[in-house]
């Protein structure tokens, strides 16, 4: 098991909000990592502590993501990946370098791999600005929260995370198999890549 977190917002993703949420999530977790959007490079945090957070307080991003390990058997497959363009975070079975490598050829992780359990987030440094961007299939829960009015997102595959943190956000379970695309010049996209996903996860 693992706990993904991202949050969006083009005027300044709120930290506190983010805090909460994510100290929900680093409970019993054996490793965090955190990257986010600033001076149009994404910046990461690996191995971070509860007290890293508190120094993340002041930063001024309009895109963040987070990524918790609670089981340290996942290594082999389920971790985070960053570079100066990107990063991206999920639960799957499926190796990370694989779901990137997806995107390389053109191709979509949920057409390459529709029988692997997937929930996936990721952040992006595009020319356009910044990106955040999410999916799953039927195997995998992945819920967000979507504000048109500021053009807020928020995502996690914990759907309970908002009210054990005090959050009032009612959050909608990501449709399986489409992308959905949130981005400072555009706002909110979703497409579908896959059709007949069945939700297996109860």
């Amino acid at each position: 098991m693992c706990a993904v977190i991202a949050g969006f917002n083009h005027n300044g993703v709120d930290m506190i909000t983010f805090r909460k949420l994510l100290l929900q999530s680093m409970e019993n977790s054996q490793e965090t990592t955190i990257s986010w959007f600033e001076d149009k490079k994404i910046r990461s945090v690996k191995n971070a502590e509860k007290n890293d957070l508190f120094e993340l307080g002041n930063v001024d991003t309009p895109l963040i993501l987070a990524h918790c390990r609670h089981y340290m058997g996942d290594f082999a497959y389920n971790y985070p990946m960053s570079g100066e363009d990107y990063a991206i975070a999920h639960e799957a079975e499926v190796h990370t370098k694989s779901i990137l490598n997806t995107f390389d050829l053109d191709l979509h992780p949920l057409q390459v791999f529709p029988n692997e359990p997937i929930s996936c987030a990721m952040i992006l440094n595009e020319r356009e600005g910044a990106e955040l961007g999410f999916f799953r299939n039927g195997y995998k829960h992945l819920w967000y929260d979507y504000e048109d009015d500021d053009n807020c997102c928020w995502v996690t595959t914990r759907k309970d995370s908002f009210a054990e943190s005090d959050i009032t956000i009612f959050p909608k379970l990501c449709e399986a198999g489409h992308h959905y695309r949130i981005t400072e010049k555009n706002g909110y996209m979703a497409y579908q890549f896959v059709e007949g996903f069945e939700e297996t996860k109860p």
